[in-house]
């Protein structure tokens, strides 16, 4: 009997209100899935918070808006865009305007090529080429030429590619870096919290102490 009262409970739960439903929590809300999660709405779709939030994906992430525009702002601090280890390709049908209201910097840590109607400039191991096939015409009031000099870039440094990891069906692997040097040799303490059952388990890695041929070798509670 035990068995078939739980067996509508293995089964599709539906919710529906002809005006509405509402899911609030005092604390925390949790919504999670063993394969896929899909929402959708015939009208307008809002996700907010008050503090920090987080879109992050195993493989791919997607953007898209058919019919307007696509926006991203931020009203203090900077915008960030970065390929860690691959390409990255802007384009536009019509007009592709960069604009700044103080300095712009255009740097390539081995070369940096500008093509115009046919017409280009490279610039590459301290060389400059020009080259056109129609009038090349310059208008300026004064013209100077000194001693040669280069000017350094701030290259960022990419992280390398993440090894292929077999870390088991039931397992996550995370690299943990210095979030101002981007340095992997970090000399704290870590901690990392896993929710199993209803037990917490806590397990603590030191530098150097964390894995040995796989396995974790320091004391965990």
């Amino acid at each position: 009997m035990f068995n078939q009262w739980l067996k509508a409970l293995n089964e599709m739960i539906h919710f529906h209100g002809p005006q509405g439903v509402a899911f609030t929590s005092g604390e925390h809300m949790q919504l999670a899935a063993s394969k896929n999660v899909a929402m959708n709405a015939g009208g307008d779709f809002s996700c907010g918070s008050l503090g920090n939030t987080a879109i992050l994906a195993g493989e791919k992430i997607g953007l898209f808006a058919r019919s307007d525009s696509l926006n991203l702002n931020a009203s203090e601090g900077p915008v960030q865009i970065k390929t860690q280890n691959g390409e990255m390709h802007i384009s536009a049908e019509q007009t592709l305007s960069l604009v700044s209201a103080s300095d712009m910097l255009f740097a390539g840590k081995k070369k940096v090529t500008l093509i115009g109607g046919g017409s280009y400039l490279i610039i590459e191991s301290g060389k400059i080429e020009y080259g056109t096939d129609t009038t090349y015409t310059r208008k300026v009031k004064h013209s100077a030429t000194t001693g040669s000099t280069i000017l350094d870039a701030n290259i960022p440094e990419m992280p390398t590619i993440l090894p292929a990891l077999s870390c088991g069906p039931h397992a996550v692997c995370f690299r943990v870096s210095d979030a101002l040097t981007g340095n992997e040799d970090v000399e704290f303490t870590y901690q990392i919290q896993t929710l199993k059952r209803t037990w917490f388990w806590i397990i603590f890695i030191r530098l150097g102490q964390g894995l040995d041929n796989g396995n974790i070798i320091d004391d965990y509670s």
